[in-house]
């Protein structure tokens, strides 16, 4: 267990992170596209397009991941070589068994992973449910990652089989949805979301949900040969990525989200009970300047080393620069030390990248990662 970990990957979705907190407006799950919208786009069969079967209708959050172009990088493969130098090759979290076991079943390898594409509709997450999975379960949000090989869907559900294994009393059973099978998981604890799983129909698409819904959707445009369509402005903010850039997150926020940031915020100056004043001051400082944020972009761009840029339109100049002293004088030099802690001995590089800044509205945020900066974060007690 990492108990330890340097904060700032989690900065790096902090305004993500905000938006999920205060949770989310009252678009209806079955809101219809805007009039001006664009229709839905055909996608390739087969290719890294097919992945576009993922983005939900009038999808307000996108995140893209270029795993093809990101493994052949100078940092990627050194994180590689230091990996399979201890021992491990299974990506992730997956065990070094299992990984070897879902190779010999799929016939698929590291490289045979491409793309991939979350989106979702975040007014759609209700995040006042008290059963946590509920609030991942109510969510209209897929995500689909392309493969170099066909994956037949009986492979896929014994891979499923494989997964699901580690988690005692997980129940695996194949449904049908939209007239194609879907593997489901159901979990035993409450905590944990229920996974659809499914292949596209040249089988060169893995496509994930976590509702019959999402699932639904997906397969249908899957069937149509269609993209879902985003919001227009969530297209538009896409343009403001630099071309290049491995890692995407864009999040737009609504009305609805808006006003569900401030009603968080204003709670927070309730002064009672009279022990939390000082938290609640705390909180409301620091959460103030992004009441009216209008939109959080993300990119990484890994090369010789990752670099990160996060921005984000706060609507005011003021507020943004508010938010920029913030990070720079308190956030800033508390990833610092937190980073410094790991080993005082051995000075990480990220720690001299960190800057925040705002530019009129737009607040922001970059840092670079070295891949000795990673491979000490993956060290035991990191």
């Amino acid at each position: 267990m990492h108990t330890n970990r340097p904060r700032c990957f989690a900065l790096m979705g902090l305004a993500a992170a905000t938006v999920l907190m205060v949770g989310c407006g009252n678009k209806p799950a079955d809101a219809r596209r805007p009039a001006d919208t664009p229709p839905p786009k055909a996608v390739k069969a087969g290719s890294s397009q097919g992945v576009q079967v993922a983005v939900v209708e009038g999808a307000d959050m996108l995140f893209t991941l270029d795993m093809a172009a990101m493994r052949e990088t100078p940092i990627m493969q050194a994180i590689k070589a230091r990996r399979e130098a201890d021992g491990k090759t299974a990506p992730g979290k997956m065990g070094e068994d299992e990984w070897v076991r879902i190779q010999e079943v799929t016939g698929l390898t590291e490289k045979d992973f491409l793309t991939v594409l979350l989106s979702a509709d975040l007014d759609t997450i209700d995040l006042d449910n008290p059963k946590p999975s509920q609030e991942i379960n109510g969510a209209m949000g897929s995500c689909a990652i392309a493969l170099a090989k066909s994956l037949p869907f009986p492979k896929l559900y014994e891979c499923m089989g494989i997964l699901s294994s580690r988690s005692k009393g997980a129940k695996l059973e194949e449904i049908e949805i939209a007239g194609r099978p879907v593997a489901r998981v159901l979990p035993t604890s409450p905590k944990e979301p229920v996974v659809h799983t499914a292949v596209s129909r040249g089988g060169n698409t893995l496509l994930i949900a976590f509702n019959a819904a999402a699932m639904e959707g997906m397969l249908a445009r899957d069937n149509a040969n269609e993209a879902g369509t985003p919001d227009p402005k969530l297209t538009e903010l896409g343009t403001k990525v630099e071309n290049g850039t491995q890692v995407r997150l864009l999040v737009l926020a609504s009305d609805g989200m808006r006003k569900r940031i401030q009603a968080k915020i204003d709670s927070f100056k309730d002064p009672n009970p009279q022990e939390h004043q000082t938290k609640a001051g705390m909180m409301v400082t620091f959460f103030s300047p992004i009441r009216n944020i209008k939109n959080f972009v993300m990119g990484a761009k890994a090369g010789e080393a990752l670099d990160v840029i996060l921005s984000g339109d706060l609507a005011n100049a003021s507020e943004a620069q508010q938010c920029a002293h913030l990070l720079q004088s308190f956030i800033v030099p508390m990833i610092g030390k937190s980073i410094e802690s790991i080993d005082p001995e051995n000075k990480l590089q990220v720690d001299d990248s960190l800057m925040a800044d705002n530019k009129e509205a737009t607040l922001l945020f970059t840092l670079k990662v070295t891949a000795q900066d990673v491979i000490h974060w993956q060290q035991p007690g990191s």
